[in-house]
């Protein structure tokens, strides 16, 4: 694939792994979870697309960890599903991941629980 757009400058070809990576997470189809179940699922969902996009950038935990401003224990314990990210985190990692953050959050949906009966609007 020819990227020069006649910038002034050659555009080099993304990395094969890369573009696998991102399509992989594109392609696949949204899942909904329930909201009352999104507290457990939620970091769950997120742990795969962070593995799948830092092994797709070819970088260990250490090396996301170093590019992102966190420990090696914090991408592990996030790739596990063992911690909810804050937004400055899944921010820095887009940064460290030379991605944008919702790339993060790719086919995360919540499906809101139904208001109970009598309740307010």
């Amino acid at each position: 694939m020819d990227l020069n757009l006649n910038l002034g400058f050659d555009v080099p070809e993304p990395d094969p792994k890369w573009v696998e990576a991102v399509t992989s997470l594109r392609e696949r189809p949204p899942r909904t979870i329930a909201q009352s179940k999104a507290s457990a699922e939620v970091p769950r969902m997120f742990a795969e697309n962070l593995v799948v996009l830092r092994r797709g950038r070819g970088l260990s935990q250490e090396g996301a960890a170093d590019r992102a401003g966190l420990t090696r224990s914090e991408i592990s314990l996030l790739e596990r599903g063992r911690r909810t990210p804050r937004l400055d985190t899944i921010v820095r990692l887009g940064g460290a991941l030379e991605t944008e953050p919702c790339e993060l959050l790719m086919g995360l949906a919540i499906q809101l629980d139904p208001p109970p009966k009598g309740g307010s609007k």
